[in-house]
């Protein structure tokens, strides 16, 4: 089952993913983003490339679509101002 890719958090359009794979430049990093069809906002994930040798690209589909899906609470910049209040 293929995990759910919410709207656009800005205008509502759908996302396309899109995939770029790397070269020895960059250990053969995988990215792997979505962008909005209508206002062309983006959120992705590049494969690790901390480690030695060739990057660890199995995790970038899934981070990918989690920060494409990550939503900030409604008001939250106007709840969490650090006084208590």
């Amino acid at each position: 089952m293929e995990p759910e890719i919410l709207p656009c958090p800005f205008c509502g359009g759908k996302a396309k993913k899109h995939f770029n794979s790397g070269d020895e430049r960059n250990a053969y990093a995988h990215t792997v983003f979505y962008r909005c069809e209508t206002c062309f906002v983006q959120r992705g994930a590049t494969g690790d490339t901390s480690k030695r040798g060739y990057a660890d690209n199995s995790t970038v589909e899934q981070r990918a679509i989690k920060a494409w899906n990550q939503r900030v609470p409604p008001n939250a910049a106007l709840t969490e101002r650090g006084d208590g209040k």
